[in-house]
């Protein structure tokens, strides 16, 4: 209301507000400095983050209530919790004395499905800390997710107690929820530093298993990191890792420290006795062969395997003629692309001059995640497309396509598709495509941890990637914009980031779906409206947006809220035979499933959308 700007309103009065919630929601944890000073951490409580929530915000209280009623949990079968880190730069990244980087570190439970898992609102921010600070911590990264678990799981007994929630559920009213540690999601260095893992400086390159190496061997047991090949690695056990662990703390106490050296090289394990795996209290509770989970979206589009190949392939495609001028004039032809998928001018900036040059100095093509899953198409329809390619580069075209399968696969998973199987598939295919069209191109990590994302999305019945998390990014990285002391740093940015979070789980219509700025119509009948966008199930739905439906593309011409619910306004696209419906191999889940598409120019890329609140109306304009 206007009076309510009207109003005065100092800083102090904002700060008192804010220091309120955070004494029902924060507590404060003292970490001991390698110095011997101590440094007092502001964390978020997280059972009491929770109960929070579910008394402010309905929309949040009505998500943990439809998942309990769909998994009620017990102490036998807890819910699990979802962990996800990364390191932020808020300011001038390229500055080498940034005191202002951080780590920040979200939550979230994995039983809610990927409907609500897609809401960065859904991921709640329970810990900051510069790395300035951590480095002075001995253990680092690691020894603070440790004091995190310690937390959770030995003295607020999360998996033992419970937490009380107040579901609203008739009949009983509260519930005991149970949580235990489900994964830990996070990108190669945050990886390293939580798991005090050496990656492909360590002779083997993964913790999860025991013969990937990083040099290649002619032994039949021992794999190097490029085997494409899922069935031949020997998968580590939680009680394996831990011995590792136990015997880098033996060669430790005894002094050894040249067999010390090459043991932490031998094993890919940097000794870290403050950090995770050395903490006997937290076995029970954290379970590394279980509890890490490797990132898709940064194995395969964050400077993953997409981009490596992109760039090689770009490199063949030169040798035959096919300069950067012809993708650039090709990227701009008249392409549609779903406002939820990006922009087309994307498409335009992936191939600018700032690109074209950085490509000619050092070779490699750079584009962040969203950008390649969006060129990645285009360039593929490319190869299909422009006559010759195909024939003169058969085995780079054919790797291609199987990235884009897999990449296609990995969508499709995001939005509940049990496709783990296919994607293994999918997966080998492309590995095997990979090395026969390019033999001499470097392998990196990323390529073999990629090949674990089948088996632990079929064991998490989920696809778990960071997007959402770097998204969420966006957010607490403005509230740390405006915080210029360091001197209290991580209490300033966390009561922020909370209340923030708070404010936008209390808005009343902040998970719903609806009409985006809506006007009445009544040519569609009494109380009905339209609009040129709208949200459904989390994803953004706009005017111009193509839908491919019984065999044929419709333009959404209009959303509109017809009274008893939500449907789309089309129109049937004319030019059906231009479109390659080659992605269109699918079939419904159920009847409450639609799979919305994204028109790229002649070509059709999958991108589906799981709906799970009921049916969409769908008013064809011309049949």
């Amino acid at each position: 209301m206007p009076e309510i700007l009207e109003q005065p309103l100092s800083r102090f009065q904002v700060k008192r507000a804010v220091d309120a919630v955070w004494k029902k929601v924060g507590y404060k944890q003292q970490v001991i400095l390698a110095t011997g000073r101590t440094f007092d951490w502001e964390i978020a409580s997280l059972p009491k983050f929770l109960v929070h929530l579910t008394t402010v915000s309905s929309g949040f209280r009505n998500a943990c209530r439809q998942m309990w009623e769909a998994h009620p949990c017990t102490r036998e079968d807890p819910w699990r919790l979802v962990v996800y880190g990364d390191e932020l730069v808020p300011g001038a990244i390229l500055r080498l004395d940034n005191k202002r980087k951080f780590l920040a570190v979200y939550v979230t439970i994995r039983e809610l499905g990927p409907v609500y898992l897609k809401h960065e609102s859904m991921w709640l921010t329970v810990a900051v800390i510069r790395t300035s600070v951590a480095k002075t911590i001995p253990g680092g990264f690691s020894h603070c997710m440790r004091l995190l678990f310690r937390r959770w799981f030995l003295e607020d007994r999360l998996s033992e107690d419970g937490v009380l929630l107040d579901l609203g559920i008739p009949g009983s009213g509260l519930v005991r929820a149970y949580l235990s540690l489900g994964n830990v999601v996070a990108d190669g260095d945050a990886y390293r530093a939580m798991w005090s893992a050496k990656g492909a400086s360590g002779k083997l390159i993964c913790l999860l298993c025991k013969n990937v190496l990083s040099e290649r061997t002619e032994s039949e047991y021992l794999v190097h990191l490029s085997c494409p090949f899922y069935s031949r690695f020997d998968l580590a056990s939680d009680a394996e890792i831990w011995e590792k662990a136990d015997k880098l703390s033996h060669s430790r106490v005894n002094n050894l420290k040249g067999q010390h050296r090459r043991l932490q090289l031998l094993y890919g394990l940097t000794d870290s006795p403050q950090g995770v795996l050395w903490d006997m209290d937290l076995r029970d509770y954290v379970k590394p062969a279980t509890a890490i989970t490797y990132d898709p979206m940064h194995a395969l589009v964050c400077n993953g395997i997409v981009q490596n190949e992109t760039s090689v392939l770009l490199a063949d495609l030169k040798s035959i003629g096919v300069t950067w001028e012809s993708l650039l004039r090709f990227v701009k032809s008249d392409w549609h692309v779903c406002h939820a998928v990006g922009k087309p001018n994307i498409l335009e900036d992936c191939f600018a001059a700032p690109r074209k040059k950085s490509f000619q100095k050092d070779g490699i093509f750079k584009a962040g995640a969203s950008e390649m899953l969006l060129v990645s198409p285009v360039i593929c329809f490319f190869l299909r497309k422009v006559t010759g390619i195909a024939a003169k580069l058969p085995k780079q075209t054919a790797s291609y396509e199987a990235l884009c399968e897999v990449l296609k696969i990995v969508a499709s998973m995001k939005q509940g598709a049990p496709n783990a199987r296919q994607l293994a598939a999918a997966m080998e295919k492309h590995a095997v495509a990979f090395a026969e069209a390019y033999p001499s191109a470097e392998m990196k990590p990323k390529n073999h941890y990629a090949l674990h994302v089948p088996a632990q999305s079929a064991q998490n019945e989920i696809v778990l990637d960071a997007f959402v998390g770097e998204r969420k990014h966006c957010g607490i990285k403005r509230v740390a914009a405006e915080i210029q002391n360091t001197r209290c740093f991580e209490r300033s940015l966390i009561t922020n980031a909370v209340c923030k979070q708070i404010e936008w789980l209390a808005d009343p219509t902040h998970l719903c779906d609806g009409l985006t700025s809506p006007r009445k119509c009544p040519e569609l009948g009494h109380n009905c409206s339209i609009a040129n966008a709208m949200v459904w199930n989390g994803t953004r739905v706009v005017v111009g947006d193509c839908m491919f439906r019984h065999g044929h593309v419709f333009i959404i011409t209009a959303c509109a809220d017809l009274a008893p619910g939500l449907a789309l306004l089309v129109d049937r696209y004319e030019k059906v035979a231009q479109v390659t419906t080659c992605a269109s191999r699918w079939t419904r889940a159920s009847d409450d499933t639609e799979l919305l598409q994204l028109v790229v120019g002649e070509f059709l890329q999958l991108v589906p959308v799981r709906y799970q609140e009921g049916p969409l109306t769908i008013v064809c304009l011309q049949l």
